[in-house]
């Protein structure tokens, strides 16, 4: 349960850290680059999306996909600090740093955290239910001829 929670956590810090980097750029507006500018907030934007449709990854392969999302975003953010000065360009990396962290310790804990997903098994109480219908009413095969 404490992995459960970890995995939320680290979820809306992803997300959060994306919305920051966006917010930044609107704050900080730069009209020499605004291509590379809009490219960056499509990778957050891709990032985010990414979390939202993936609410549960069960494969490495999946965690390959937001794995890939956030080298390209790392990737387009070094080229927007070669045109930045040094205070700003400290601005934005503390805001890449953690979305880095944070998607490392996201994928660690759904890897080692037993979240890779082979079978689904019912609660037991969803199955001891079930069990007592089929008792009670039949089988989920069953018909009922006469209506009853």
């Amino acid at each position: 349960m404490d992995n459960d929670n970890k995995i939320v956590k680290y979820k809306n810090s992803i997300m959060i850290q994306c919305v920051s980097i966006q917010a930044w750029f609107k704050n900080n507006p730069n009209p020499t680059s605004l291509l590379l500018i809009d490219k960056i907030e499509k990778m957050c934007l891709n990032i985010q999306a990414w979390i939202y449709n993936n609410s549960n990854p069960t494969t490495e392969k999946k965690l390959n996909e937001i794995k890939q999302l956030n080298v390209s975003l790392n990737d387009s953010l070094t080229d927007y600090y070669m045109i930045l000065n040094t205070e700003k360009a400290k601005e934005i990396k503390a805001l890449e740093e953690k979305i880095n962290d944070n998607i490392f310790s996201y994928c660690e804990n759904i890897i080692s955290g037993g979240w890779e997903k082979t079978k689904t098994i019912l609660p037991t109480k969803v199955q001891e239910q079930q069990e007592w219908i089929d008792k009670v009413q039949g089988t989920h095969g069953d018909k009922v001829a006469d209506g009853n």
